[in-house]
């Protein structure tokens, strides 16, 4: 194994690395051996030539169900009116070994991936139609409520012991996060003449929630083996409340909307040029979290805009502007002709400009009017 004799011997079954401490020896006693010279990784007790690592090959069995299924059904009451539904449900299914220890790393995946839209189309006269959407879609899993039985056992880390030790044990912990959005969408449709003019808007709301339990399980980290048998960790990680320093799970369940109207004209100058001309307006709202589970760093003034920042909890993650004002524009060019040469409308030229909002152009985080840092000199 490339270790000095004073460090493992071979035995029958095995290696022998040494032996439980004494049992003068309180528990709790980091094993004193550890880091001596001969005995770099300790030997705890010494050898009893009794093998404590042997070689052991398992088969780590595991298999996965990937699905998707789509969907849709057409319905038309009326000769004005078109119902229609679709369905998107991707739902992936996996059982896998999580690690070396397979009686205690047996781990379940199932995640889902669904969309489901509702569809209305009435038409009022022959110039003008009216679209409306609505349904759910999101991205869901829980992993705690899949692996109940297994993920508490206690997770411990075992430094590296050259080549006999394992690292660890003790699978990872499970999180459950569910992401979804219920979105309504109506868009009118009117032909005036060389106009062809649509208004609508859009509605969301969206949810995320997270929670993250594995970190709420402490993980004891160890010298060596038999450290870990005398029970003296020298660390302890994992998640805390700082102000109860009760282990936490850093749940996160986050809220917040989404609007946009719009208005489009494309407009058909001349048999061979069409202009499109459109305003959208969007609002974000700001972030929330349904039990003031977040924060947001508040600077100092002037130039202790560092030294003096503060934390501030609950309350909304950001601010948010109302003049999210997007205007478009766009042509569509067909050459009939060109330099004498007739092109039979086979040329076309399409170009535009146009401005957006994304989630992240609209995060504008708070701060306090009395603590914003003074400009430069």
């Amino acid at each position: 194994m490339g270790l000095a004799a004073t460090q493992c011997r071979d035995v029958s079954g095995g290696l022998d690395l040494g032996s439980p401490l004494p049992a003068a020896i309180p528990l709790g006693t980091p094993d004193p051996s550890f880091g001596q010279p001969g005995t770099p990784y300790g030997i705890g007790g010494g050898f009893d030539g009794i093998p404590d690592a042997m070689r052991g090959v398992t088969a780590t069995p595991s298999n996965g169900t990937n699905a998707q299924y789509n969907g849709r059904l057409d319905y038309q009451p009326t000769q004005k009116d078109l119902v229609a539904f679709s369905i998107y449900r991707v739902p992936t299914l996996n059982r896998i070994i999580n690690g070396r220890a397979r009686g205690t790393s047996q781990w379940v995946s199932d995640r889902l991936s669904q969309s489901y839209t509702a569809i209305w189309n009435h038409t009022f006269t022959p110039t003008i139609v009216n679209e409306a959407r609505f349904g759910p879609s999101g991205w869901n899993f829980d992993e705690l409520a899949n692996n109940k039985l297994l993920w508490g056992m206690p997770s411990a880390n075992i430094d590296a012991m050259g080549n006999v030790a394992p690292p660890g044990w003790g699978i990872a912990g499970p999180g459950v996060f569910d992401q979804g959005t219920w979105n309504v969408h109506d868009r009118l449709m009117k032909m005036h003449g060389r106009h062809s003019l649509k208004f609508g808007g859009d509605i969301s709301r969206s949810h995320f929630l997270n929670t993250n339990a594995g970190p709420a399980r402490p993980t004891f980290a160890f010298r060596n083996l038999w450290s870990y048998a005398n029970d003296a960790p020298y660390q302890e990680t994992g998640n805390f409340d700082p102000l109860t320093g009760i282990p936490s799970d850093n749940k996160k369940n986050l809220r917040f909307n989404v609007m946009a109207f719009f208005v489009q004209d494309d407009w058909k100058l001349k048999p061979n040029l069409t202009v499109n001309l459109g305003l959208r307006w969007e609002y974000y709202s700001p972030i929330q979290e349904t039990a003031g589970h977040i924060s947001n760093p508040i600077l100092g003034e002037g130039a202790a805009a560092l030294t003096g920042l503060r934390m501030r909890q609950g309350n909304s993650l950001n601010q948010t502007s109302k003049k999210n004002f997007a205007p478009q524009l766009g042509f569509v060019w067909s050459q009939i002709s060109l330099l004498g040469r007739d092109f039979k409308r086979k040329i076309v030229v399409r170009g535009g400009f146009g401005m957006g909002f994304t989630f992240n152009s609209w995060l504008r985080f708070p701060m306090d009017a009395a603590t914003r840092p003074s400009p430069p000199a």
